[in-house]
């Protein structure tokens, strides 16, 4: 079986490594082509951008890789789809935009006899804008009737999915989405080590907010549960890093409203991944304070699994999958459960032991290697109800 695989590789971010995990994977049971996004929106051309890819396609070297994509140049959409060589097409569809790039691509697919599967790694977009949430469900009703099957990480995704848009039960399938990891094993850089290169006293306790800085991730729940925390935990330090969007500001001025300065250090900007691996190892707790329209898994506690890094995290999309005690989930928006649990975890060291020998069962239960199978028995299947199609229609003309 050939499969071609279209999403997004590194060093481009997003969900690149998944894209690549997942790849690397599925190359050691069929043979595999990935057709990558060669930048999005922005047309990289960086020595360092050139280093990273070449490191990529090493990784990658048992399969063939090709950053073609661009998602301003509609040609690029029409050579993917007529360049595309494999029996099945699984398409990474995860914004609005590659709805429209994939309503391109996914015609010339279905007109070439070859099956299609689809990823929807959100249902709906993050941004409440309603253009863009138009624009998103307009190209979906495309893609997803040209699909043989659907795949979605949670049963959630699955119930909204089905919503929003007339999709048939046996075509949508749930796979979880597995723990991410990047750089040279990270897990090895200690707590102090980390902390000393970033400057931070061994005393501390500290939590760590990282990703990029949307509404949705709930940072400004987590500042306005800091005054709590701090009350009980006097040493509490919060750790911000990430990429500021235009809002950011708000942030800044919670901070100081709230009297915060003392407690929150602030790392904005895009951060290399060797760099990040400082952070999170520096780190007592991870935080994920999402809520909606946040509906999907999130790379980010997805990354903090691989570090075996104590999470609390928000009940909402899937990010209850990456923790085991329940003690470690609160509801959206509620300040109180979130100070309370936070409380609760830094003071308890049984407890942080405890979830960091979690983490290691639910690294083995997320691994690559099983959702890899479960992604190939997909392609298995719908090309099983091919071949019974194709068989039927021969005893019906008979």
């Amino acid at each position: 079986m050939k499969v071609t695989m279209m999403g997004v590789l590194p060093p481009e971010r997003s969900i690149c490594h998944y894209c690549s995990h997942l790849a690397e994977e599925i190359a050691k049971l069929v043979n595999l082509e990935f057709y990558s996004f060669k930048n999005l929106f922005v047309n990289f051309s960086s020595d360092r951008i050139k280093k990273a890819k070449e490191e990529q396609l090493k990784k990658l070297s048992n399969m063939a890789v090709e950053y073609i994509l661009i998602p301003y140049n509609p040609i690029t959409w029409f050579q993917a789809g007529i360049k595309a060589e494999g029996e099945i097409v699984h398409v990474q569809h995860w914004a609005w935009y590659t709805g429209m790039i994939y309503s391109v691509i996914l015609p010339i697919i279905r007109l070439r006899g070859k099956k299609i599967v689809i990823t929807i790694h959100n249902v709906t977009p993050h941004m409440k804008n309603i253009f863009i949430r138009t624009i998103d469900s307009m190209f979906n009703k495309i893609i997803f009737s040209l699909s043989d099957a659907l795949i979605v990480h949670n049963e959630r995704n699955k119930k909204r999915l089905f919503q929003l848009y007339k999709v048939k039960n046996k075509k949508v399938f749930i796979i979880t989405h597995g723990f991410l990891k990047f750089g040279n094993n990270p897990e090895k850089i200690s707590k102090t080590k980390a902390r000393c290169y970033l400057g931070i006293p061994r005393n501390r306790k500290v939590l760590l907010f990282f990703g990029y800085l949307w509404r949705y991730k709930g940072l400004d729940v987590l500042l306005k549960a800091m005054p709590k925390i701090r009350e009980k935990i006097r040493d509490v330090l919060l750790l911000v890093a990430g990429r500021p969007l235009p809002h950011w500001k708000e942030y800044v001025e919670l901070i100081k409203k709230l009297n915060l300065e003392d407690c929150v250090k602030m790392k904005l900007g895009y951060l290399p991944d060797t760099e990040l691996s400082y952070y999170i190892s520096a780190s007592d707790i991870c935080v994920f304070p999402y809520k909606e329209p946040f509906d999907t898994h999130g790379g980010a506690a997805a990354l903090a699994l691989s570090f075996r890094k104590p999470m609390i995290v928000t009940d909402i999309g899937g990010l209850p999958s990456y923790v085991k005690d329940k003690r470690c989930i609160v509801q959206p928006e509620d300040t109180d459960a979130l100070s309370e649990a936070i409380v609760e975890l830094l003071s308890n060291r049984e407890l942080l032991q405890k979830l960091e020998k979690d983490a290691d069962e639910l690294m083995d239960r997320l691994s690559w290697k099983n959702i890899a199978r479960e992604t190939v028995n997909t392609y298995i299947q719908i090309m099983d109800e091919l071949s019974s199609y194709k068989e039927g229609d021969g005893d019906d003309d008979t």
